[in-house]
């Protein structure tokens, strides 16, 4: 631009309303959550990365769709960290009773990974003193928590 040129600046005012973002549901959140940690576990598996990783990452969203069921159901964030905490016997159990579509019992791996979530010291998250460990079959697991995903969006689908 020659130098006596001149730019012109022109500003623009305007008044908008007020911006309202809809509240977030808990069941929402979690199931949120549920889905990342999956989506992180099969692309460890599919890449034959870290089993360990894996396998707590299934547990953790296996631990956050069975939290966002139970949320849509009436179940209070405080309930959920106190009563239910990491068991996911309790929460795979009583969610089948407040009618997700699902086995009253739990699988195997889910079995397995409430073990390694809450027996003991935790030994999924904090290996300490561990000289080794069995995990479940991660491929029975992974189909399995697709299954119950799949439940639990239904479900909270419905919610209001």
């Amino acid at each position: 631009m020659a130098e006596d040129e001149k730019t012109s600046v022109m500003s623009v005012n305007a008044t908008l309303p007020q911006l309202r973002m809809p509240e977030v549901r808990n069941d929402e959140s979690y199931l949120y959550s549920a889905t990342d940690f999956y989506n992180g576990a099969k692309e460890l598996i599919d890449a034959d990365g870290n089993l360990r990783s894996s396998v707590l990452l299934i547990a953790q969203s296996t631990e956050n769709v069975l939290k966002a069921f139970l949320a849509c159901k009436g179940v209070t964030i405080g309930t959920l960290s106190t009563e239910y905490n990491h068991n996911l016997i309790k929460m795979w159990e009583d969610s089948a009773k407040l009618g997700l579509p699902i086995d009253a019992n739990p699988p195997a791996w889910c079995e397995k990974l409430d073990t390694l979530l809450q027996k003991g010291e935790f030994f999924l998250r904090y290996p300490i003193k561990l000289h080794g460990t069995s995990y479940p079959n991660v491929q029975s697991a992974i189909s399995g928590l697709e299954s119950l995903m799949t439940a639990v969006a239904k479900e909270t689908e419905k919610s209001p």
